[in-house]
């Protein structure tokens, strides 16, 4: 070939590679392109143009529906954005219940539209499971807003932490933290949290505001001088924002009276007449207002959340010892209703008179008093090693089915069929209940709480071999259910299986390390069936030190005594 042709056959490439980078796409491609670029410059309905019309031309592609349900949604067009990514999610079947697979993230972006829409069990359900998949910044930080905007404050500061492992220098997730602490009765580590806030961005004038709150309404008892630092923090807030200063100035200026009467322009009578006044609830609403961002088009940090495996050794004494045999454990269980509220819930018995004979747990809308559970935020990391529970010679095993992730099918009809179920639940009409569950699954295998509730079920009929496969397929869906992981260990418990029902309670207490009723059948079972002394030790005791007033302490504290453990 002459030099003359290789110059016309390399004009002929670069024409062709200058016209694929030009514009010369097919129109479907074409407007995706154009669609991402106006969505990338804060331009969501010019965006969602484009993505129309990609849907036209490319109506069996899953991500233009997905794009085009992220640029309705930034636009407002809630309704519009849950049908294209109904669209998306029946374009892309089976394969978006793999973590691996791009589609994967319209479990996020789903759960982010669901709590824009005030749908937030459905938004904390949707979240919980790309969060699990996915523990990235933004899904922590998402998750831990479902969390609160459900009521779920132990959860909601637990998430948050984990937020902040990820990015330390987040001012948008300490102030999220400084909220959820006030929430949770830590004034202290909430006030600690808005000042970090400020350290990491000075202009932030919700976490200024939020701090002088805190001072002025929720100030620990040994902090000094909590009324001079609340009226320095309204000044500081007062340089930045200008939008309320009318209502904020009010407070300063009463609190300049109080403090510093020579310098004060407010009459006494004023004064007095705010002091009567609960100002913090004209404040702390816009405390809360959602943090600047945006949906997920996808992730690509994967970081799992998994269980450490049981491979430690640790010390067991084999003495034959009895624990205190008059200590109750058993739980009242609840069934949920229709996720519109908050998730299902096992709320431990707490009588101070133990029964003479050991009840069925039984469905029950009524629930005893319980105090929430704090949330080790390290529990599900790797450098923990859990308690190795050996197999004990003569003990039954449990054969586990270990389920996979159950598949979605149609849940708007299936939760008309659960509303009547939860009916039926609640008139202790288990039989039916059960029933209508299974029509439920045969509608949406992939409901969650239709699981759990068909277990608690059989669980309070005695049923106990029944409830364990239940109670797998609920943890298949959502590992880190306290309440799924809970009744499994007491299923467990009363079959007998006593070396997997320890293993099912340690990991339990190893995520929720405060809660109670875990520490206190586990202390039973190693004391009473697997005749592990030293461990029922630790696990009595830690049943002390979480309620010293517990119904059993007494007998708790005598079992310590009689086995040489005051």
């Amino acid at each position: 070939m002459g030099t003359k042709q290789k110059f016309q056959c390399i004009c002929i490439l670069a024409a062709l590679v200058l016209m694929v980078g030009t514009g010369c796409k097919p129109p479907g491609a074409k407007a995706m392109f154009e669609g991402e670029g106006l969505l990338q410059t804060g331009k969501p309905k010019e965006a969602a143009i484009q993505f129309e019309h990609a849907t036209q031309y490319l109506p069996m592609e899953w991500r233009a529906w997905n794009f085009l349900g992220l640029a309705r949604h930034r636009a407002g067009n809630l309704e519009g954005a849950d049908q294209a990514y109904q669209k998306a999610i029946e374009l892309v079947g089976k394969r978006r219940y793999s973590s691996s697979h791009p589609s994967f993230v319209l479990y996020f972006n789903m759960g982010r539209l669901n709590l824009d829409r005030e749908r937030v069990v459905d938004a904390q359900n949707q979240l919980h499971t790309y969060a699990t998949e996915k523990q990235n910044f933004v899904s922590m930080l998402w998750l831990a807003e479902a969390f609160g905007r459900n009521g779920h404050w132990p959860q909601a500061e637990l998430t948050l932490q984990r937020a902040i492992k990820l990015k330390p220098d987040s001012a948008v997730v300490l102030n999220r933290l400084g909220i959820v602490l006030l929430q949770v009765k830590k004034p202290g580590e909430a006030i600690a949290s808005f000042q970090q806030a400020l350290e990491h961005r000075k202009d932030f004038a919700e976490a200024q505001r939020n701090l002088a709150v805190a001072y002025y309404r929720h100030a620990p008892a040994e902090l000094e001088n909590p009324e001079e630092l609340a009226l320095l923090a309204f000044k500081k807030y007062l340089a930045l924002e200008t939008t309320d200063a009318d209502v904020v100035q009010i407070i300063a200026g009463a609190l300049e009276s109080k403090l510093h009467p020579e310098r004060s322009t407010i009459e006494p009578a004023a004064v007095n007449q705010l002091a009567g006044t609960n100002t913090s609830a004209i404040l702390i609403p816009h405390a809360i207002s959602e943090p600047p961002l945006k949906p997920l088009v996808e992730s690509n940090i994967i970081v799992r959340v998994q269980f450490p495996d049981t491979n430690a050794a640790s010390a067991i004494v084999n003495r034959k010892i009895h624990p205190p045999s008059n200590v109750t454990t058993n739980a009242a269980t609840t069934a949920s209703s229709l996720p519109t509220e908050k998730p299902v819930v096992i709320t431990p018995a707490t009588s101070a008179t133990p029964p003479k004979k050991s009840p069925s747990p039984l469905a029950t809308t009524e629930k005893p008093p319980v105090k929430v559970a704090k949330v080790n935020p390290t529990a599900t990391l790797p450098e923990k090693v859990r308690p190795v529970v050996p197999a004990v010679p003569g003990i039954a095993r449990y054969q586990y089915n270990r389920p996979g992730r159950p598949q979605v099918g149609d849940n708007k009809k299936a939760r008309k069929v659960f509303e009547q179920a939860y009916h039926y639940h609640k008139l202790n009409q288990l039989d039916e209940a059960i029933m209508s569950y299974q029509k439920v699954l045969v509608l949406d295998p992939g409901f969650q709480q239709a699981h759990l509730n068909s277990a608690i079920a059989y669980h309070s009929k005695g049923e106990y071999k029944k409830a364990l496969p239940r109670y797998e397929l609920a943890l298949a869906i959502n590992p880190l259910s306290r309440e799924s992981r809970y009744g499994f260990a007491q299923s467990l418990h009363r079959e007998k299986f006593y070396v997997d029902a320890a293993r099912e309670f340690e990991k339990l207490i190893e995520v929720y390390e405060t809660y109670l009723p875990g520490h206190l059948e586990l202390a039973i079972i190693y004391a009473g069936k697997l005749d592990m002394p030293d461990r029922a030790n630790v696990h009595y005791r830690r049943v002390l030190e979480l309620n010293p007033q517990h119904p059993e302490a007494t007998v708790i504290r005598e079992w310590l005594l009689a086995n040489n453990r005051p």
